[in-house]
């Protein structure tokens, strides 16, 4: 081969290598692994620090976090048969009779409309007697009080309620039963009094690295450094 062969092949380096008329020279690096024709990468792996939330402590053991709590168990009511349960009451299914209950008009508006056609005005107050209702309806008044009444006696008003010891739900009356409570406690807490449980609480630690970014697979903190390569 001339010299001017030889002078070509130096011109036509194909940037990974450079030609010489004894051959090809090969890119190396220093520190880390070639990536590509420019760029050599190292990446440095440390121990993460390990951080736990406010009120929890590291568990070198298990590496997590844990703290002991005190919660409330859990409730389980059990209806007596011929009840259901709703918001966490059991009620009888079968409804109970409204009893007539007599009550005494509240206001004017109540005189006028259940008890006196030709009504008075000045209504004051009224007071439950048996099955009738004193009314008094007020002539004079000096500093807002009433020094000066008239009083009448009349009927009162039938009111359907719900019987003593029953309770209104929807537009019926139902008994009442608080059931059979049982509670229960989560997997691995035990019960500490009738309605609590105590146990470990447990979360995982937040990781974190002085330099470089944490891996969740190696669980490693993990440094990239990047360097050009050389031909050896």
């Amino acid at each position: 081969m001339n010299k001017g062969k030889i002078f070509l092949f130096l011109m036509l380096g194909l940037g990974i290598g450079e030609l010489t008329a004894c051959g090809k020279k090969e890119l190396t690096c220093l520190q880390g692994n070639l990536v590509d024709e420019n760029t050599c990468l190292l990446i440095e792996t440390s121990e993460p620090m390990m951080q736990c939330e406010a009120g929890y402590e590291y568990d070198m053991t298990t590496a997590n976090c844990k703290r002991e709590e005190v919660i409330d168990a859990n409730v389980q009511r059990t209806c007596p048969q011929g009840y259901y349960q709703s918001n966490g009451t059991c009620y009888s299914e079968k409804s109970v009779a409204k009893v007539n209950a007599p009550r005494c008009a509240k206001n004017q508006q109540e005189y006028n409309e259940f008890i006196s056609s030709t009504p008075t005005k000045g209504f004051w107050k009224s007071e439950l007697k048996g099955n009738s209702c004193d009314y008094f309806f007020c002539d004079k008044y000096v500093s807002g009080s009433c020094v000066y009444a008239q009083q009448y006696r009349k009927g009162v008003i039938q009111e359907k309620v719900c019987p003593d010891g029953t309770y209104h739900v929807g537009n019926d009356c139902k008994n009442k039963s608080n059931g059979i409570i049982t509670y229960t406690c989560p997997e691995d807490y035990e019960k500490v009094n009738n309605n609590q449980c105590k146990g470990t609480k447990i979360k995982n630690p937040k990781y974190i690295c002085e330099e470089g970014i944490y891996n969740e697979e190696t669980r490693l903190c993990e440094k990239k450094i990047e360097s050009e390569p050389s031909f050896k």
